[in-house]
């Protein structure tokens, strides 16, 4: 006996229950893998992926196998975590079940390499290629980190093709011009000319073709370009030590002062004795009317302050400089600068110290600097014996008839800047 409340399905209604069901499981699915992928993203760029998120995406690219974009976000994630063969295969399957044009798969590696996501933008656009095989601009993208890689003999052949199949693409003509600059500067102008022509504002197009007229010779053209490039770029090692060269060259002294003053900026380092630009820094010094000299440094130097390069080894190695041109009211002024900016800076006390001592006769000032350098680097015997020599010849200083002597030539005949 049936219980009057009781409900009897049909064959039919119970497949349409089930078809229900069915839809309904895809649609929470579809929406947990949106959520998981859409978590993964902010992981992504926060450089910080969890295991859940890793054990998640899997469960995704297992269940949704023909899912560019789960396989794309798989690759990603396993890139990160330094699986790099298994995250090239899912940039493989990620190209495979891809819809896009390669148009779209540039631009999605463009937004990879601007979020510094080098590594597997590369690893994508490797696996783009198989797919299309004569797109230029991938070819372009490799071919510029292969450069950085210092492959430079496969970098410049793909370059080389790229640019056969699409000379236009920006940035390309320019690139391949800087690897043409040592056997080739004639080469490099022309293809920079050729950029600039699409591009006249192309910071980079105007580095290239100053830096080839500069080796041509072409001093007056390669200063147009690189006085360009200096004002948008002054900390540009190669740009700031080619302006001042060539300034140097054309006999525009003090103009070579401010890009000198900048290489020195840059390339001056903690171990305060490496800078390699002190020699030209010297050799424009040498060039600039002496009374003019203070005032045109003091006048890059303001800018190179505001700009947060002035540091102590810096205001040191002016103060090299200018001893090396015999201005040592400068140099110390320099040296003084540099104990400011790091009152660790021994060699700066030693070389204040020095300028006191044989330019100023001030032997209390110099034994009070020879003092604090040797307190500094105690284990540096240069720096030591300056001061214990220093402090036995004014201990018997009256009893020095050398000494005595000097000091009253010193009274009669010295000069200064």
């Amino acid at each position: 006996m049936k219980h009057k409340n009781s409900r009897i399905f049909s064959p039919a209604s119970l497949v349409v229950v089930a078809l229900a069901l069915s839809t309904s499981i895809q649609s929470a699915s579809a929406l947990d893998s949106a959520q998981v992928m859409s978590n993964v993203k902010i992981e992504l760029d926060t450089g910080k992926v969890s295991e859940k998120s890793l054990n998640e995406m899997q469960a995704v690219v297992q269940a949704e196998p023909t899912n560019s974009e789960a396989h794309l976000l798989m690759g990603l994630v396993l890139d990160q975590v330094g699986l790099l063969e298994p995250a090239s295969e899912q940039f493989q399957l990620a190209i495979k079940y891809g819809t896009g044009s390669p148009e779209e798969l540039v631009a999605l590696c463009k937004r990879q390499i601007s979020m510094g996501r080098v590594g597997p933008a590369i690893a994508i656009l490797d696996q783009g290629m198989v797919k299309y095989p004569n797109n230029a601009e991938m070819m372009f993208i490799i071919g510029k980190h292969l450069v950085t890689m210092k492959k430079l003999n496969e970098a410049r052949a793909l370059l080389d093709k790229a640019y056969q199949l699409d000379p236009k693409i920006p940035g390309l003509a320019t690139a391949l011009a800087q690897m043409s600059f040592a056997f080739s500067p004639a080469h490099s102008r022309f293809l920079a000319d050729e950029e600039l022509q699409r591009a006249p504002k192309s910071e980079e197009a105007h580095y290239v073709r100053g830096i080839s007229n500069m080796k041509i010779g072409n001093f007056p053209q390669a200063k147009d370009d690189l006085e360009f490039v200096f004002e948008k770029s002054p900390a540009h090692p190669v740009v700031s030590e080619s302006l001042a060269e060539v300034y140097y060259w054309l006999g525009e002294y003090e103009k070579a002062v401010a890009p000198a003053l900048y290489l020195t900026a840059i390339t001056s380092h903690a171990d305060v004795e490496r800078a390699g630009s002190v020699s030209q820094l010297v050799s424009i010094f040498r060039k600039v009317n002496r009374d003019k000299l203070p005032g045109v440094v003091a006048t890059t130097q303001k800018d190179i302050e505001a700009k947060k390069f002035a540091t102590s080894a810096f205001y040191y190695n002016v103060g090299k400089a200018f001893d090396q041109v015999d201005m040592p009211h400068s140099a110390m002024a320099e040296y003084t600068k540099a104990i400011a900016a790091d009152s660790s800076n021994a060699r700066a006390f030693y070389r204040l110290g020095l300028d006191q001592e044989l330019h100023l006769r001030d032997y209390t000032g110099a034994l009070e600097s020879y003092k604090a350098a040797s307190n500094l680097r105690p284990g540096d015997h240069e720096l030591t014996v300056a001061y214990l020599r220093l402090e036995d010849r004014y201990a018997n200083r009256n009893g020095d008839v050398a000494w005595r002597f000097k000091n009253w030539l010193h009274s009669i005949f010295s000069t200064f800047n």
